[in-house]
């Protein structure tokens, strides 16, 4: 059976070439698949059989597809990108939304706490706040109609780093 296309355009790929190539007007490399690797280092070595012709390849990233932004740069690779890897497809979409929106980070596990979730607006979030932690219920009855829920929003918006990522809106504690 074909694997299905959304997996095969989604790959977490970078196309690695060589400066000492790119400095001579090649433009030579070849895609290599990330999730092939479960190490750092077999991932290097990989890159260092690819351009064996080469005694001592400055490997140079040249493009890359399905991996979140910040994570890969010219000539590096970010070191969480391999925790990032091993995580579930919805875990990673949580990670890529945090990078995307907020910068990568060492500790994937530390995004994955500070996670609240995803909603469709922040305003969501917020009303699901207020149901969550009773907030209304301290407020007398007769006052309630003046509760401001955007107003509490704005203010609580202080608290955290939300991020519109992948038509969703993701909500980190700040930490």
């Amino acid at each position: 059976m074909a694997e299905p296309l959304y997996n095969y355009l989604n790959r977490p790929e970078i196309y690695v070439g060589t400066y000492g190539k790119y400095n001579a007007g090649k433009l030579t490399g070849d895609w290599v698949q990330l999730d092939q690797y479960e190490t750092e280092e077999k991932f290097y070595d990989a890159c260092a059989e690819l351009h064996s012709d080469e005694h001592d390849p400055e490997f140079m990233f040249q493009d890359f597809q399905g991996i979140p932004d910040g994570y890969i740069g010219e000539s590096h690779i970010h070191p969480s990108v391999w925790e990032w890897l091993k995580r579930e497809p919805w875990e990673r979409e949580v990670i890529e939304a945090y990078a995307a929106g907020v910068g990568p980070h060492e500790d994937v596990e530390t995004i994955l706490e500070a996670s609240c979730g995803w909603f469709d607006t922040w305003q969501d979030y917020v009303d699901q706040y207020i149901d969550d932690t009773g907030l209304l219920d301290s407020i007398p009855e007769d006052l309630r109609g003046y509760f401001d829920a955007e107003r509490f929003g704005r203010d609580l918006e202080f608290d955290y780093s939300v991020v519109d990522y992948n038509r969703k809106t993701f909500v980190f504690y700040q930490f």
